[in-house]
């Protein structure tokens, strides 16, 4: 077992341990403000790791050895017997508005997180893409908007926009709200033009393309050398015997100028096995570099995972560092955590209605592997993908779906309306199709981890 995938493997057990915690604390803490008895307060499920009995209360504190979820168990006289002196005290006889709040609470723990993930995230400060166009394709929807060559996108729809991330996303974001000629700003030369991008026809949500490749747009990157900086722990670089820090001076019989180059004969040659010289500490190396295969624009193309080593000289003109004093980023925060809210609510909606296919939805194999892989990636990278888990967790808990903190808000808004709660026999049969639902939704999830992850012919 590799060092990196073992870090990897750390960083989604912290994340989902961290993501699940909060979201429990925020039942538990709540149930405790209105002075439910709380019997039960557990991170994982499965054996125990580790218990303990605290407080007045009694309460168990447990972490399962399976840490993919977690639960509050709160006295109810639903499930089990309480003594009078207690009756008081059992979830099932509180208010409405009580129980309301303690089932949202865990949502709103998430959303809570991200906010504070954004926030350090923001003091600390990041490197983002300058978003500088490098090339456009002939006859594409960037090219028809007249974008050329050495432009810097400043702002998408009327949003200021300063990295790629924030180009990306805002255009997701207006696709979703069905506006197909989008305005964008661009500076070039010391001069600002105003352009009008078509999206008309695009599918935005191609799972197998980057949006920027189906508009047209190649992101103007630095001449590298062809050094290794990175290696992904799956990736067949390694598996060849590829070292950080080997230089690629031989490709195929070609020397190799620079990392452009190499990229492009790799992407050439998926599936194949090609000889490379590298020079190593001085010494030259003859390997045999198995390229892997990935699907790109409806074709096979070749990856090594691998990524070039880069001085930050050489990236100074094309980054920046975004970085928010202690005041601003409380509204930069709350900001994107509403954007990122907003986004997810609206990709479910599209999802649901047809607009958008249901191969982006991710199981534990897929959200492992990116959390483990921005994990090695470094702190901001970590903290991003866990605030945008935190989101995803917290917004997916709200849909009116039994079993799910939105479906007890469903059913309490029904006892609302109606004056008293539902049956007990409504609600075992809404038990049931909400058990249902969510067997169906992991099953998509597991079949998309397995269909991406699994080599085509397998």
């Amino acid at each position: 077992m590799s060092m990196s995938f073992l870090f990897g493997a750390i960083g989604f057990v912290v994340a989902i341990g961290v993501l699940i915690a909060f979201h429990e604390f925020g039942h538990y803490w709540v149930a405790r403000r209105f002075g439910v008895k709380v019997l039960r307060f557990s991170i994982g499920f499965g054996k125990p790791l580790y218990r303990r009995v605290a407080g007045a209360d009694r309460t168990e504190y447990v972490v399962g050895m399976l840490p993919l979820g977690g639960y509050v168990k709160m006295l109810d006289e639903r499930e089990g017997e309480v003594a009078p002196a207690q009756a008081s005290r059992a979830f099932n006889n509180q208010p409405l508005h009580a129980r309301a709040a303690i089932v949202a609470a865990g949502p709103a723990a998430n959303l809570l997180l991200a906010f504070l993930l954004y926030f350090v995230i923001a003091v600390s400060g990041v490197y983002e893409v300058r978003p500088l166009v490098g090339s456009v394709t002939a006859d594409s929807a960037a090219m028809r908007a007249g974008l050329v060559a050495d432009d810097e996108i400043v702002a998408v729809a009327g949003r200021d926009v300063r990295g790629w991330k924030d180009v990306v996303l805002t255009l997701l974001d207006v696709s979703l709200d069905a506006d197909t000629r989008v305005p964008l700003e661009v500076a070039n030369a010391g001069e600002r033009r105003r352009l009008v991008l078509d999206l008309a026809g695009q599918d935005m949500y191609d799972v197998e393309t980057s949006l920027l490749d189906r508009l047209g747009i190649t992101p103007q990157v630095p001449v590298l050398p062809a050094v290794i900086g990175e290696l992904t722990p799956s990736g067949s670089a390694r598996r060849s015997g590829v070292e950080v820090g080997d230089r690629i001076v031989v490709f195929d019989g070609r020397d190799v100028s620079g990392w452009r180059g190499l990229v492009e004969g790799i992407r050439a040659r998926p599936g194949r096995s090609v000889p490379v010289v590298v020079e190593r500490d001085g010494a030259l190396l003859s390997l045999s570099l198995a390229i892997g295969e990935v699907a790109h624009g409806g074709e096979a193309v070749g990856r090594i995972g691998a990524a070039p080593e880069a001085s930050p000289e050489s990236l100074q003109r094309y980054r920046v560092l975004v970085r928010y004093g202690p005041v601003a980023a409380v509204a930069h925060a709350f900001s994107e955590t509403v954007a990122m809210s907003w986004l997810t609510l609206k990709f479910i909606a599209r999802m649901l209605t047809g607009s958008v296919s249901f191969e982006h939805v991710s199981g534990p194999l897929t959200i492992a592997e990116f959390t483990g892989a921005s994990f090695l990636m470094g702190f901001v990278a970590y903290l991003t993908t866990m605030a945008l888990l935190s989101i995803s967790i917290g917004i997916l808990n709200l849909l009116p779906i039994p079993v799910l903190d939105g479906g007890h808000l469903l059913y309490y808004l029904i006892e609302w309306i109606k004056g008293s709660p539902l049956s007990r026999r409504a609600e075992a049969y809404a038990q049931i199709i909400g058990i249902a639902l969510l067997g169906m939704l992991f099953l998509l999830a597991i079949y998309n981890d397995l269909n991406r992850l699994l080599p085509s012919d397998f």
